[in-house]
């Protein structure tokens, strides 16, 4: 036992020295070998990644990624001395960088913690996207013409909420960033509110305008898709006005009682078409009208349909606000079957499509084929019934919700409307919930579709 003993002990006397001497060593400075190996481990420890950022607790001050490269998701916390530029180095605050922003970061992989956050100056940014499309099937956008192909990643993200492809309105004005031609991510900067009418009996069959951007046919409980701001609203019907203004909120319904607003009596111009074939039939309002000499229109918006055999219908609106105007039109022939090539028309100052109509404000003293032409929102529920077609679209859930089709009134969850291809907005509404609406795009398929959508949240809920 005792020979046992004597060597134990001088082993751990040995071990106390050495651990001495470490303690030491520590204390007074030198940079001895051992502090240049930790050194070297806290480097390793160290990670470099480009990420999205996904969410953001600046209580908590609890930070989460999305790695560019690899589409990881981790959490990390930052502190007061975490360092944050823009992508030229300058400093900003952790307030200054939204969801969706793609940055370059320093982090511990041993305590979680960022040290270093800069906007990466290694992709490419747009702002104030208004004119863009999607195709689901191929995962692509098209910006303008540009076409771009979308990250099998892709994030989305409105004000503090990361959402879906589906929350886009065609209203919304986007911030689109990714690399070469990948979107990486889509930051949505205006986002659209919902217009309510109220006391709407005396409108009913004339036209809404909300600003420039949507002019539409009153029907009866409908709820507007309106982009955030602030618009001048104009109703009329038969030859009477009324205007009014609003402020539409993001996310929020914003009701006008129509009862409350002043009719006046409008005014009337002088219009003139000059149709090519000059046979062609020219319907305003629904009702066909000779054109063959100058006519009396009141001011605001009409919808015209020409027709002529052998040549395609052109459907379009035109708005009234001049004292004197002139409309040239010149019909696009139809395509024989033959002819794979088509033709254009050259000289029309309106699109010939029935799909699309493009109101044309006609305020200048003499208007011809240089008129002024704005595209606007014009979707009606006339648009969405086809007869020749059995196709349907089914909302089943969230069961109960009013179901809105581009501001028309459809019914109550479950319920179905008439399938047409195209971008369509459907608005899910019930009281004490928060309004919401999604994007569908309906192929041309003789296929029915179901959708099932989330389940609303009540009013105060984040």
């Amino acid at each position: 036992m005792r020979k046992e003993l004597i060597p134990a002990i001088l082993i751990i006397l040995a071990m106390m020295t050495a651990c001495y001497f470490i303690v030491a060593d520590l204390k007074s400075g030198p940079k001895t070998e051992e502090v240049v190996e930790a050194e070297e481990i806290e480097t390793q420890l160290t990670k470099e990644d480009t990420a999205i950022v996904i969410f953001r607790d600046t209580e908590e001050k609890i930070l989460n990624f999305q790695s560019v490269t690899s589409g990881e998701k981790y959490a990390l916390h930052y502190t007061g001395t975490t360092e944050i530029a823009d992508q030229y180095g300058e400093a900003m605050s952790m307030a200054q960088v939204p969801l969706g922003e793609i940055v370059d970061l320093v982090y511990s992989v041993h305590s979680k913690s960022v040290q270093t956050i800069q906007i990466s100056s290694e992709t490419w940014t747009y702002t104030d996207i208004s004119k863009y499309s999607f195709d689901e099937a191929t995962n692509t956008m098209y910006v303008a013409d540009e076409k771009y192909m979308l990250s099998k990643e892709l994030v989305i993200a409105s004000q503090d909420e990361i959402v879906e492809l589906m929350d886009i309105n065609e209203q919304d004005i986007l911030t689109i960033k990714g690399y070469n031609r990948v979107i990486s991510s889509i930051i949505i900067d205006k986002g659209h509110g919902y217009l309510r009418l109220k006391n709407d009996e005396y409108f009913v069959g004339g036209w809404i305008e909300v600003g420039q951007s949507i002019i539409k046919p009153v029907e009866e409980d409908m709820l507007l898709v309106v982009p955030e701001g602030d618009y001048k609203v104009r109703m009329s019907r038969k030859g009477n006005i009324g205007e009014f203004e609003v402020a539409i909120k993001r996310d929020e319904e914003t009701e006008a009682d129509l009862s409350e607003i002043e009719i006046q009596e409008v005014e009337k111009g002088m219009v003139a078409f000059d149709i090519i074939p000059g046979y062609a039939e020219l319907k305003i309002d629904g009702e066909v009208t000779d054109y063959s000499e100058v006519m009396e229109i009141e001011y605001g918006v009409h919808q015209i349909v020409v027709k002529a055999e052998g040549y395609k219908t052109l459907s379009n609106l035109i708005k009234v606000g001049a004292p004197l105007a002139n409309i040239e039109i010149e019909l696009e022939e139809e395509e024989d079957e033959s002819d794979s090539s088509g033709s254009s028309s050259t000289s029309s100052s309106m699109s010939s499509s029935v799909s699309t109509t493009i109101p044309t404000t006609l305020d200048n003293t003499t208007q011809g084929s240089s008129a002024d032409t704005t595209s606007s929102s014009t979707t009606s529920s006339t648009d969405i019934i086809d007869p020749t077609s059995t196709a349907k679209v089914h909302i089943d859930g969230p069961a109960g919700v009013e179901v809105y089709i581009d501001g028309s009134y459809v019914g109550v969850a479950p319920t179905s409307f008439t399938k047409v291809a195209g971008q369509h907005a459907v608005t899910l509404r019930k009281d004490g919930y928060q309004t919401r609406s999604y994007s569908l795009i309906l192929d041309s398929e003789e296929s029915s579709v179901t959708y099932s959508f989330s389940d609303l949240l009540k009013d105060g809920t984040e």
